[in-house]
């Protein structure tokens, strides 16, 4: 159902968008957990990888492209403002709307959704980038995009397309337990694993 519909339309259906949310949100938990990659957010991810979904590859990316440049050229000026992190967001939000807007994809539909994520991750990159260094905000940006990109794939398996089929409140049950499972995890993290193993290394 969910596969067909994609590959019919760049369009997703209301109820299509609301049972892969919480599926999506699970997966960014469980990167969080597993392989400890922090994201801009819990839900930053899933958002960005349903917007594809429902633009579509090329005219979502595009948007990403166009609004990300724009916001990104952006950040200098609007942080020498000085202004409530409120408003700094605002700003960015419109700054991603005039990239949008420039190159020509303002009328797309449901563009809304990406642009607003698309400045929160810009945001979130931009603090880490301060407090953090540009590593830091760059491994973020990364980690957000690619379990974007990764998403995106897993809402196109049979799995997952058979599991939207059963209905939203299915895939929010799923979701909320794969969830808890995931977020119990207590164990060392991938990274975690290989730093271990290599001080075993070097002790030896």
């Amino acid at each position: 159902m969910f596969a067909t519909a994609a590959s019919a339309s760049p369009f997703l259906s209301s109820e299509q968008l609301m049972a892969a949310l919480p599926i999506g949100a699970a997966l960014t938990v469980a990167a969080r957990s597993f392989l400890g990659w922090r994201t801009a957010g819990v839900f930053a991810p899933a958002l960005l990888a349903l917007s594809l979904s429902h633009l579509g590859p090329s005219v979502g990316g595009a948007v990403l492209a166009a609004g990300g440049l724009a916001g990104l050229a952006a950040m200098p000026f609007i942080d020498r403002l000085a202004l409530s992190r409120i408003a700094r967001l605002a700003l960015v939000v419109c700054a991603v709307c005039a990239g949008v807007q420039l190159a020509g994809f303002g009328a797309a539909e449901q563009g809304a959704l990406p642009v607003v994520v698309l400045a929160v991750l810009i945001e979130r990159a931009w603090e880490t980038a301060v407090g953090d260094g540009a590593q830091a905000a760059g491994r973020l940006v990364g980690a957000t995009l690619v379990l974007a990109a990764a998403l995106v794939v897993v809402l196109q398996t049979a799995p997952l397309d058979a599991l939207l089929g059963m209905g939203g409140f299915v895939a929010v049950v799923v979701g909320a337990v794969a969830v808890i499972a995931a977020g119990s995890y207590r164990g060392l993290r991938v990274g975690e694993r290989q730093r271990f193993r290599a001080l075993l290394r070097t002790a030896a």
